[in-house]
């Protein structure tokens, strides 16, 4: 497949950066994981709402994109950032935060992009600096998958508040062939009303050459072909041989964040 351009591969180098920091520290007993440091996803802050960023996959678009989304911050005693967990985000998304919110459609978020070639990091410290780019607006619909820069879930919500059912391993095969695995509660339980994204923690992808480590994952129902819940107990390498479906010499090679050729090197 051809390179990607100078334009992207900054952003690319970036996730891979994070994809190693966040390898090696969920490889660390929980108590003695660092935090991911603030100014690696943080863009401007205020009293009421701040930015930060998000790595997403559009509809028909060759390559993972890499901006900041507005997200209003919620009261917490443990985190100064506290907010919504990206599915979320994604599912309900906030009208009332950006420019011409009272016109413009829910479906439509407000996010700032890198200018070409900008690395992501001084991207961040001039957004951080009040040195605004031209905002775009994505449409939500088009999202087929995104996260965020985070080591863990930022979000706090009350003891059981929206769970329906514990969440389990999962194996996905995507539209495009991807095999993912991870745990989740499925295609079958509808979390957040009707969402359309569902989350996909602890995710790893199945490929001809092995395994690839993945963030955790908001992933778009319909991005999603086959979903299949791996038994209790089962080895997941011989749960998967036995499945025509499934079978890891069947899935898509390319990385599922970065279908180019520098993934290959992920």
């Amino acid at each position: 497949m051809t390179p990607p351009s100078t334009s992207v591969s900054s952003h690319i180098a970036h996730v891979q950066a994070y994809l190693q920091v966040l390898r090696a520290e969920r490889q660390r007993p929980a108590a003695q994981r660092a935090e991911i440091p603030l100014d690696y996803f943080l863009g401007e802050d205020r009293p009421e709402a701040f930015r930060e960023l998000v790595a997403f996959r559009l509809r028909g678009c060759p390559t993972l994109l890499v901006g900041l989304f507005q997200f209003r911050r919620q009261p917490s005693v443990r985190q100064a950032h506290a907010r919504r967990s990206l599915v979320n985000y994604l599912n309900q998304p906030p009208k009332e935060l950006g420019i011409n919110s009272a016109a413009r459609p829910e479906h439509l978020l407000e996010v700032r992009l890198p200018e070409p070639g900008e690395p992501i990091p001084e991207f961040l410290r001039r957004d951080r600096r009040g040195e605004r780019g031209h905002a775009i607006f994505v449409d939500v619909n088009s999202i087929q998958l995104a996260f965020d820069f985070r080591l863990d879930n930022p979000s706090e919500s009350l003891p059981g508040a929206g769970r329906s059912a514990v969440s389990e391993a999962h194996v996905f095969r995507t539209v495009e062939g991807h095999l993912l695995l991870g745990r989740s509660q499925g295609l079958h339980t509808k979390l957040h009303r009707d969402g359309e994204f569902i989350a996909l923690a602890e995710a790893r992808q199945i490929g001809p050459g092995g395994e690839r480590f993945l963030p955790n994952l908001a992933i778009r129902r319909s991005f999603l072909a086959l979903d299949a819940q791996v038994p209790l107990g089962v080895p997941v390498a011989e749960w998967l041989r036995g499945n025509l479906a499934l079978l890891p010499e069947a899935a898509r090679p390319e990385h599922v964040l970065v279908p180019t050729a520098l993934s290959r090197a992920a």
